[in-house]
């Protein structure tokens, strides 16, 4: 039974990925420098800004890209349709809901200013990077969520995380809790499925989710588990 949900933020509960990939492959364009494939970009994409950027674009004035971009990593982004729906079911069924991300407590405030419709009164716990000692997928990231859960006499068994990347998959993995993915960011179903996670787990609208809440002692009888994380 499912006690405790934990969601992550950009691209779960935010739409900001596919935009972002766009923006970036023209502003690459405009400065004249080589955009980095798909799969590159995926497997950097959950990383804090500051890794993502080194990863991809090691060599290359931060500041001067940054300024190319004139790209505000909130501005225009949505908060996804089936936000109202989740919440209500998770508040009726009397489960606990957080978020854990890799944002900056600061990017998460300017996205609250921009964004109708969501507050950090919604949720029972809110861990930003700050609040962990190492960025997502490290076996440390999710202990604040751990330390809440126990507060509340939760199991690792009884909490489900949802994410759309495979840092959130592996994050999972790591702290021995229950995963169901969303495609609601730039990983697709076959990303999900290639790192080893059951279709039956992979969810292409956030609201979806609640039949898993639903059937989790079902899809776990059924050893539809995560298995052999490639990440």
């Amino acid at each position: 039974m499912i006690k405790l949900v934990t969601l992550d933020f950009d691209d779960t509960l935010i739409t900001i990925g596919k935009r972002f990939y766009k923006n970036t492959k023209e502003r690459c364009k405009r400065l004249g420098i080589e955009m980095p494939s798909e799969k590159k970009f995926k497997q950097a994409w959950s990383l804090p800004w500051k890794e993502f950027y080194k990863k991809l674009f090691n060599g290359l004035d931060e500041r001067e890209f940054w300024d190319a971009m004139r790209f505000n990593h909130y501005r225009n982004s949505d908060l996804v349709n089936d936000y109202p729906i989740i919440m209500g079911f998770l508040r009726k069924e009397n489960i606990l809901v957080g978020v854990l991300t890799s944002s900056t407590e600061e990017r998460i405030n300017k996205a609250f200013n921009k964004i109708d419709g969501i507050d950090y009164n919604h949720f029972d716990f809110f861990y930003t990077l700050e609040d962990c000692e190492n960025p997502k997928p490290h076996p440390d990231s999710f202990y604040p969520v751990l330390d809440f859960a126990d507060c509340c006499g939760i199991e690792e068994n009884e909490i489900l995380y949802v994410g759309d990347g495979l840092s959130d998959l592996k994050t999972a993995k790591n702290a021995k809790v229950h995963f169901a993915a969303v495609t609601s960011g730039i990983y697709d179903e076959e990303d999900f499925k290639k790192a080893g996670l059951h279709e039956h787990k992979i969810y292409n609208r956030l609201g979806y989710t609640v039949n898993y809440i639903r059937n989790v002692e079902w899809l776990e009888k059924a050893k539809m588990g995560i298995k052999n994380i490639r990440v």
